[in-house]
Protein backbone atom coordinates (compact mmCIF):
# COMPACT_ATOMS: atom_id res chain seq x y z
CA UNK A 1 0.00 0.00 0.00
CA UNK A 2 1.55 3.77 -1.06
CA UNK A 3 1.98 5.96 1.95
CA UNK A 4 0.38 9.33 1.54
CA UNK A 5 2.70 12.42 1.78
CA UNK A 6 1.97 13.32 5.49
CA UNK A 7 2.97 9.76 6.39
CA UNK A 8 5.92 9.62 4.19
CA UNK A 9 6.66 13.02 5.84
CA UNK A 10 6.11 11.80 9.46
CA UNK A 11 8.36 8.85 8.97
CA UNK A 12 11.24 10.83 7.97
CA UNK A 13 10.75 12.81 11.09
CA UNK A 14 10.81 9.66 13.08
CA UNK A 15 14.22 8.28 11.17
CA UNK A 16 16.36 11.64 11.67
CA UNK A 17 14.94 12.62 15.44
CA UNK A 18 18.39 12.17 17.64
CA UNK A 19 20.38 11.71 14.81
CA UNK A 20 23.38 14.34 13.25
CA UNK A 21 22.26 14.22 9.57
CA UNK A 22 22.91 15.92 6.15
CA UNK A 23 20.32 16.49 3.76
CA UNK A 24 20.52 17.38 0.35
CA UNK A 25 17.68 19.17 -1.78
CA UNK A 26 17.87 20.49 -5.34
CA UNK A 27 16.50 23.15 -6.93
CA UNK A 28 14.10 24.61 -4.32
CA UNK A 29 11.89 27.01 -6.26
CA UNK A 30 9.57 28.93 -3.58
CA UNK A 31 10.03 29.82 0.31
CA UNK A 32 6.25 28.14 0.60
CA UNK A 33 7.70 24.41 -0.69
CA UNK A 34 10.69 25.23 2.14
CA UNK A 35 8.72 25.91 4.82
CA UNK A 36 6.14 22.70 4.40
CA UNK A 37 9.22 20.62 4.56
CA UNK A 38 11.10 22.22 7.13
CA UNK A 39 9.51 21.36 10.24
CA UNK A 40 9.92 17.27 9.48
CA UNK A 41 13.79 17.63 10.19
CA UNK A 42 14.25 17.77 13.57
CA UNK A 43 17.00 20.14 15.03
CA UNK A 44 18.76 18.94 18.29
CA UNK A 45 21.48 20.70 18.08
CA UNK A 46 23.82 17.68 17.31
CA UNK A 47 25.56 19.69 14.06
CA UNK A 48 22.80 18.55 11.60
CA UNK A 49 23.05 20.28 8.39
CA UNK A 50 20.93 21.07 5.24
CA UNK A 51 21.62 21.96 2.09
CA UNK A 52 19.62 22.97 -0.78
CA UNK A 53 20.05 24.65 -4.55
CA UNK A 54 17.31 27.20 -6.17
CA UNK A 55 17.66 29.73 -8.65
CA UNK A 56 15.56 31.88 -6.10
CA UNK A 57 18.27 34.11 -4.05
CA UNK A 58 15.62 35.40 -2.13
CA UNK A 59 14.68 31.85 -0.80
CA UNK A 60 17.67 31.49 0.55
CA UNK A 61 17.75 34.56 2.15
CA UNK A 62 14.55 33.98 3.41
CA UNK A 63 15.12 30.13 4.41
CA UNK A 64 16.67 31.10 7.99
CA UNK A 65 18.86 33.99 9.71
CA UNK A 66 21.37 31.99 10.02
CA UNK A 67 21.75 30.46 6.42
CA UNK A 68 25.01 30.55 4.43
CA UNK A 69 24.38 31.55 1.07
CA UNK A 70 27.10 30.38 -1.74
CA UNK A 71 26.08 32.43 -4.87
CA UNK A 72 27.70 30.27 -7.67
CA UNK A 73 29.61 32.51 -10.59
CA UNK A 74 28.75 32.52 -14.14
CA UNK A 75 31.12 30.27 -16.17
CA UNK A 76 33.61 32.20 -18.48
CA UNK A 77 33.66 32.56 -21.66
CA UNK A 78 36.71 30.12 -22.28
CA UNK A 79 35.07 27.57 -19.12
CA UNK A 80 31.99 27.71 -22.00
CA UNK A 81 33.96 26.78 -25.24
CA UNK A 82 35.29 24.20 -23.43
CA UNK A 83 31.95 22.93 -21.88
CA UNK A 84 30.72 22.82 -25.53
CA UNK A 85 33.53 21.43 -26.44
CA UNK A 86 33.66 18.41 -24.49
CA UNK A 87 29.82 17.84 -24.78
CA UNK A 88 29.79 17.99 -28.38
CA UNK A 89 33.40 16.43 -28.96
CA UNK A 90 33.89 14.44 -26.35
CA UNK A 91 37.62 13.83 -26.28
CA UNK A 92 38.43 14.84 -29.83
CA UNK A 93 39.00 18.27 -31.03
CA UNK A 94 36.76 20.69 -32.93
CA UNK A 95 37.53 20.87 -36.09
CA UNK A 96 39.05 24.00 -37.43
CA UNK A 97 36.19 25.44 -39.73
CA UNK A 98 33.45 24.89 -36.43
CA UNK A 99 36.03 26.43 -33.98
CA UNK A 100 34.71 30.70 -34.87
CA UNK A 101 30.84 30.03 -35.11
CA UNK A 102 31.41 27.26 -31.87
CA UNK A 103 33.03 30.16 -30.04
CA UNK A 104 30.48 31.95 -31.11
CA UNK A 105 28.06 30.17 -30.07
CA UNK A 106 28.96 29.35 -26.42
CA UNK A 107 29.55 33.21 -26.01
CA UNK A 108 25.51 33.31 -26.53
CA UNK A 109 25.09 31.57 -23.57
CA UNK A 110 26.15 34.30 -21.47
CA UNK A 111 28.17 31.80 -18.87
CA UNK A 112 24.91 29.51 -18.05
CA UNK A 113 26.19 25.88 -17.43
CA UNK A 114 22.46 24.99 -18.93
CA UNK A 115 22.53 26.71 -21.97
CA UNK A 116 25.43 25.16 -23.05
CA UNK A 117 24.09 21.88 -21.95
CA UNK A 118 21.47 22.33 -23.88
CA UNK A 119 23.25 23.71 -27.48
CA UNK A 120 26.04 21.07 -27.33
CA UNK A 121 23.35 18.21 -27.29
CA UNK A 122 21.58 20.45 -30.16
CA UNK A 123 25.16 20.09 -32.26
CA UNK A 124 26.05 16.93 -31.22
CA UNK A 125 22.98 15.32 -32.86
CA UNK A 126 23.21 17.57 -36.26
CA UNK A 127 26.43 16.86 -38.90
CA UNK A 128 29.15 18.70 -38.13
CA UNK A 129 28.83 21.46 -41.13
CA UNK A 130 29.41 25.02 -40.88
CA UNK A 131 25.83 25.80 -42.53
CA UNK A 132 24.43 24.01 -39.59
CA UNK A 133 26.34 25.39 -37.01
CA UNK A 134 25.43 28.85 -38.59
CA UNK A 135 21.74 28.01 -38.55
CA UNK A 136 21.83 27.13 -34.55
CA UNK A 137 23.72 30.37 -34.04
CA UNK A 138 21.29 32.79 -35.19
CA UNK A 139 18.37 31.10 -33.79
CA UNK A 140 19.92 31.04 -30.41
CA UNK A 141 21.27 34.78 -31.08
CA UNK A 142 17.27 35.48 -32.06
CA UNK A 143 15.99 34.02 -29.25
CA UNK A 144 18.47 35.57 -26.42
CA UNK A 145 17.37 39.06 -28.05
CA UNK A 146 13.84 38.74 -27.18
CA UNK A 147 14.24 37.61 -23.61
CA UNK A 148 17.77 37.05 -22.17
CA UNK A 149 16.63 35.97 -19.13
CA UNK A 150 14.41 33.03 -20.39
CA UNK A 151 15.54 29.43 -20.80
CA UNK A 152 12.55 28.74 -22.94
CA UNK A 153 14.78 29.12 -26.05
CA UNK A 154 16.65 26.44 -25.34
CA UNK A 155 14.00 23.72 -24.72
CA UNK A 156 11.82 25.08 -28.32
CA UNK A 157 15.19 25.21 -30.30
CA UNK A 158 15.76 21.76 -28.61
CA UNK A 159 12.90 21.19 -29.87
CA UNK A 160 13.05 22.39 -33.35
CA UNK A 161 15.88 20.39 -33.94
CA UNK A 162 14.86 16.97 -33.22
CA UNK A 163 13.63 14.53 -35.86
CA UNK A 164 10.19 14.65 -37.00
CA UNK A 165 9.33 11.00 -35.51
CA UNK A 166 10.76 12.09 -32.18
CA UNK A 167 8.67 15.39 -32.25
CA UNK A 168 4.98 13.93 -30.80
CA UNK A 169 6.84 11.52 -28.59
CA UNK A 170 8.58 14.77 -27.02
CA UNK A 171 4.81 16.39 -27.11
CA UNK A 172 3.24 13.64 -25.43
CA UNK A 173 4.91 13.81 -22.02
CA UNK A 174 2.89 17.23 -21.49
CA UNK A 175 0.04 14.36 -20.83
CA UNK A 176 1.97 13.41 -17.28
CA UNK A 177 2.17 15.79 -14.65
CA UNK A 178 5.18 17.38 -13.08
CA UNK A 179 7.37 15.62 -10.78
CA UNK A 180 5.30 12.41 -11.04
CA UNK A 181 6.50 8.51 -11.79
CA UNK A 182 6.16 8.05 -15.36
CA UNK A 183 5.26 4.67 -16.43
CA UNK A 184 7.96 3.58 -19.16
CA UNK A 185 5.79 0.46 -20.57
CA UNK A 186 2.50 2.69 -20.30
CA UNK A 187 4.27 5.44 -22.46
CA UNK A 188 5.35 3.53 -25.01
CA UNK A 189 2.04 1.67 -25.29
CA UNK A 190 0.29 5.00 -25.83
CA UNK A 191 3.10 5.72 -27.99
CA UNK A 192 2.05 2.54 -30.20
CA UNK A 193 -1.55 3.19 -29.96
CA UNK A 194 -0.99 7.14 -31.31
CA UNK A 195 1.07 5.82 -33.89
CA UNK A 196 4.27 7.08 -33.11
CA UNK A 197 6.04 4.09 -32.84
CA UNK A 198 5.83 0.87 -34.63
CA UNK A 199 4.81 -2.50 -32.65
CA UNK A 200 8.37 -3.82 -33.57
CA UNK A 201 10.17 -0.75 -32.08
CA UNK A 202 7.72 -1.08 -28.84
CA UNK A 203 9.25 -4.92 -28.60
CA UNK A 204 12.91 -3.24 -29.10
CA UNK A 205 12.61 -0.26 -26.69
CA UNK A 206 10.94 -2.36 -23.83
CA UNK A 207 14.05 -5.00 -23.90
CA UNK A 208 16.01 -1.73 -23.12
Amino acid sequence: MAMDDESLAVDLYKSLKGRRYLIVMDDIWDINAWNDLKRYFPNHNVGSRILFTSRNKEVSLKASPRCVTNVLPFLLEVECWELLQRKVFLKELCPQQLVDIGKQIARNCHGLPLAVTVIAAVLANIEKKKHLWLEVAKNLSSHISRDPNNCNYLLELSYNHLPIHLKPCFLYLGAFEEDREMPVRKLISLWVVEGFIKTEEQKSLERM
